[in-house]
């Protein structure tokens, strides 16, 4: 069968197998072990399905793969209870070189919810899985095997049938998933185009549709990363980094390390193990974004606290007792502390840099030449910005020319940002060139008393920024608001960094055209 050749020699063992009716509330627990993968799919009614990564909404039809080491909790949305299939499963690939077969574990590379256009084949291959799987006996082994590798391909069909885009970036997603456990490993890219199912042109043309790099770059851009880590967290040596990220060649990695990153790694690893002290915030999310630790990243204030990672002070907050303690090699801050300068500069060399005249690139950029790394923040901004005009295509592939607006929820009122605030217009509207309401292009923020005057912006998407989980409100918004309202954590979209930044495109695309 050559639907087939994408699963070649992987091996099942499936665990469990079910058919739920008249569910109100089922949990992962009930149904799968430590170490297996469960798949879900609806037969009948409607449902929420929450776990720690996503909640989403079930109906007939609709198949969901809960991976391994998650739990998921599903309950009915409808007066008519839930009627579903659940399988457990394990899997791994059988290896031969030189006549010795290996054994290593596999995990298929899709997850989460999966809409497909064959339901009712999907159905069938499932409905004969259940009989056969009723009439398990050890004769019947190899028939398990062929009835779920049967239900796959099914799986794999209906999601290119239903909607070939759709189908293209759930593939692609969960490919990317695998890259991203498996990319110190030997690659065979091989491996991906089968089990895509796609021709080696149109895996390679959709891979790079939705993550604007061809799956080598990708590959070596997260050995890279690892590499980076690596080089100024660890003591190991340059030769020890390259045999971790997977070149056994420490030259031919020295020079892709360069290519990619912009600088040697004996270079890039005696600049940055060095203690650095910040004095702004902002400027963490900035250093961590060229690789600093934040293990080098050395205390200075006398009231901080560390949230989502980032280090939170202000320069009137510094204890220069506590900051001469901890004897930091660097001092890094904005023109707020330059009437410390003097002091600063008896502790450690000291930079001073503008926060408010500069935009997050040229704070970038300036770090970087302060550490002695300029070429690293060239390269990362020029990654970066291939990764906003992929982001930018995508978008606009879902949403054309609908506009959007950001409102964030203040204590007794709301705040609207127009096109000139820099911290979300740079994102949303210079970076990712999204279409904004022609009122909100001339100020920088305004002041609401109620969310009926957001409404005389007249914009098809709100992005309403709350602080806290506020869902007590949340009906009476969506109803006062006209649009398609979507409720967001202020954190990180209020954060004004290189870090933050990257990480938004990729949340933006999961907003608007996830």
């Amino acid at each position: 069968m050559d639907g087939l050749k994408s699963i070649k020699n992987v091996v099942f063992d499936i665990t469990g197998m079910s058919l739920s009716n008249e569910v109100r509330f089922w949990h992962s627990n009930e149904f799968a072990g430590n170490g297996n993968t469960v798949l879900i799919f609806v037969v009948r009614g409607k449902g929420e399905l929450d776990n720690s990564v996503e909640s989403v909404i079930l109906e007939k039809g609709d198949l969901f793969v809960l991976p391994a080491g998650l739990e998921a909790g599903l309950k009915t949305l409808s007066s008519e209870p839930l009627s579903m299939y659940c399988i457990a499963f394990s899997c791994a690939k059988a290896l031969r070189h030189n006549n010795e077969w290996s054994i290593e574990k596999y995990t298929l590379p899709v997850q989460g919810i999966i809409r497909v256009g064959n339901t009712s084949v999907i159905y069938h291959q499932i409905d004969k899985l259940y009989r056969t799987w009723g009439d398990y006996s050890l004769t019947e082994t190899s028939k398990i095997q062929i009835c779920f590798m049967e239900v796959w391909e099914a799986i794999m069909s209906g999601m290119l049938e239903k909607n070939y885009k759709e189908g293209f970036r759930y593939v692609i997603k969960g490919i990317i998933d695998h890259i991203e456990e498996h990319y110190t490993e030997t690659f065979q890219a091989e491996e991906l185009v089968q089990f895509a199912g796609m021709s080696t042109a149109t895996f390679y043309q959709q891979f790079k549709h939705y993550t604007s790099f061809t799956p080598l770059q990708y590959v070596t851009q997260k050995k890279m990363e690892h590499a980076k880590r690596l080089l100024v967290s660890t003591e190991m040596k340059i030769t020890e980094v390259a045999k971790t990220v997977g070149y056994q060649d420490e030259y031919y990695f020295s020079r892709k390390f360069k290519q990619v990153v912009g600088v040697s790694p004996s270079s890039y690893m005696q600049s940055l193990r060095r203690r650095i002290t910040v004095l702004t915030s902002a400027f963490v999310g900035d250093l961590m974004a060229l690789g600093v630790s934040w293990d080098m990243l050395s205390p200075s204030m006398a009231n901080k606290h560390q949230k989502h990672g980032l280090l939170q002070t202000r320069e009137s907050e510094l204890d220069l007792h506590r900051l001469r303690i901890h004897t930091p090699d660097l001092i890094i801050g904005s023109d707020e502390a330059l009437k410390l300068y003097p002091y600063l500069a008896e502790i450690a060399p000291t930079r001073l840099i503008s926060y408010k005249s500069g935009s997050w690139r040229e704070h970038l950029y300036q770090l970087a030449e302060i550490i002695g790394i300029g070429e690293v923040a060239k390269s990362w901004l020029r990654f970066y910005d291939q990764r906003a005009e992929n982001a930018r295509k995508l978008i606009a592939s879902h949403i054309g020319n609908e506009t959007v607006l950001a409102v964030r929820v203040n204590t007794g009122g709301f705040r609207v940002f127009g096109e000139k605030r820099r911290k979300l217009g740079d994102v949303l509207y210079r970076d990712l060139q999204l279409n904004v309401p022609d009122s909100v292009r001339d100020f920088t923020f305004r002041d609401m008393d109620s969310l009926h005057e957001v409404n005389d912006f007249d914009a098809d998407h709100i992005l309403l920024f709350t602080d806290q989980e506020v869902r007590a409100n949340w009906e009476e918004w969506s109803s006062t608001l006209k649009g398609n309202v979507h409720l967001i954590q202020t954190y990180p979209w209020l954060n004004y960094s290189a870090m933050v930044h990257e990480r938004l495109l990729t949340k933006a695309v999961s907003l608007f055209a996830g």
